[in-house]
């Protein structure tokens, strides 16, 4: 009976179970599938200048924003216009002062123009922010047609190899830090002249939506890669509460420690050695 009660039960159960449960007995149990980790949150910062500021304030030689409402909306730092080609913008001395003072990281930026005296607006940029230290981000040049006319043959003319890498000398050896460059593919015509003398890239890219998405190496100026982009500009329209108009908004490669330890070395050539977050 109890052969043939084993051999029902065989039919009601079905080969294919016992053969499930056969395999069972002799397969490993899976290893624990580890939770996901949250993304590295990058840092944003600020850029700004006088467009930031009423008539009023820049007559006064105010800052153009108020460091402590940057601070208290999450912030990480912000970069600060000091000259447009040698005329120093009105804002800019009382928002470094500023920023010296604050938990902000900062840093200066100097819109170049090329017709005008290169040794000069990079003596003068040298002058505005002294040796960089603790919190200080290497200093920028802004490489973009200054009018609305945008990329002339006359503007592209008066730039050369030379007037771009004598400012990179001058600049690097007034403050310590390499600088960076701000500039787009659309007005960038001179190769891989920057990026081998260990300059970054600050990229303005703008996609509608506005949100933050980390650009890809098709979309950098020649002669730049992935490894040499540290930051990039995605809008123009960021709100900061208690703040005069839009600001320009910008994401920073690596996390909030991370742009405080670039501050920290002295060779600013040397980013983040694992590859960046998918934002």
């Amino acid at each position: 009976d109890d052969g043939f009660n084993a051999h029902i039960s065989f039919g009601r159960r079905g080969a294919a179970e016992l053969l499930a449960e056969a395999v069972a007995m002799h397969v490993p149990a899976k290893a624990p599938v580890p939770a996901p980790q949250p993304p590295v949150e990058r840092a944003r910062l600020l850029d700004v200048s006088h467009h930031q500021a009423t008539a009023a304030e820049r007559a006064a030689g105010a800052a153009a924003v108020d460091v402590g409402k940057v601070a208290a909306a999450g912030f990480a730092g912000v970069v600060a216009r000091a000259l447009f080609g040698t005329r120093p913008d009105a804002t800019f001395r009382q928002t470094w002062q500023d920023l010296e003072n604050s938990e902000l990281v900062r840093g200066a930026y100097a819109f170049w123009l090329p017709d005008q005296d290169t040794e000069e607006q990079a003596k003068l940029l040298v002058e505005a922010v002294g040796k960089l230290g603790e919190g200080d981000l290497p200093c920028v040049i802004d490489i973009e047609p200054p009018t609305a006319k945008g990329v002339t043959e006359k503007w592209k003319d008066s730039i050369t190899k030379e007037n771009l890498l004598r400012w990179v000398d001058i600049v690097e050896d007034g403050t310590g830090k390499i600088p960076w460059c701000y500039t787009a593919p659309w007005c960038w015509f001179w190769g891989d002249v920057l990026a081998q003398r260990g300059v970054k890239l600050w990229l303005p890219r703008y996609r509608e939506p506005r949100r933050p998405q980390w650009p890809v190496q098709s979309e950098l100026p020649t002669g730049w890669t992935m490894e040499d982009l540290v930051m990039y500009q995605w809008t123009e329209r960021q709100v900061v509460p208690g703040e005069f108009g839009g600001v320009d908004c910008n994401v920073y490669v690596g996390s909030v420690e991370d742009l405080w330890e670039l501050t920290l070395q002295e060779s600013m050539s040397q980013l983040p050695s694992t590859p960046p977050p998918p934002c």
